[in-house]
């Protein structure tokens, strides 16, 4: 079990800089980018993990999708899905939240879980406030400097959309 862990750090590591550089990223197609986008989604998303640790291994994926520089279009696929795993990040579910690349493609998904980053800054662990002011600076500096800011208004003053 703990070498299913080590490997599985490793492997995360490794997609940590095959997502951030473009000349190792453009080796491979859309349909491969995303379904590894996909298989990192499930770590943070599965309630349980099969690891000793399963706290760093949920920490890792979240840095791989902080870190990450993929194209806009392959993260438009998974934009609920991080949105959801980051959520859980910011929530105190998992090991850490925090911000992502493409804000362009995240800013309106993200205004979703803008009453769980407010409501963590009063939170009553300290590590769940830095948390969220952390996340709430992100949000607030992405959207700052991205064109959708207007969209983004609107959907708060709007609210959450209902489906």
């Amino acid at each position: 079990m703990r070498d299913f862990a080590i490997v599985s750090h490793a492997v995360i590591k490794l997609l940590g800089v095959a997502f951030t550089l473009p000349a190792v990223y453009c080796l491979f197609d859309d349909q491969e980018l995303g379904c590894m986008v996909s298989q990192v989604l499930a770590i943070p998303r599965a309630m349980e993990l099969p690891t000793p640790n399963g706290r760093k291994t949920c920490a890792l994926a979240i840095w791989l999708l902080q870190t990450q520089r993929l194209p806009a279009d392959i993260l438009a696929l998974a934009r609920d899905r991080i949105t959801y795993a980051l959520r859980r990040a910011v929530e105190g579910e998992l090991a850490r939240g925090g911000s992502v690349h493409e804000p362009s493609v995240f800013l309106p998904a993200f205004t979703e879980i803008l009453p769980s980053i407010l409501e963590n800054v009063l939170a009553p662990r300290p590590a769940l406030r830095a948390q969220a002011c952390h996340a709430f600076g992100g949000l607030a500096l992405r959207a700052s400097q991205s064109p959708p800011l207007l969209y983004a208004c609107a959907a708060l003053r709007d609210g959450p959309r209902r489906t």
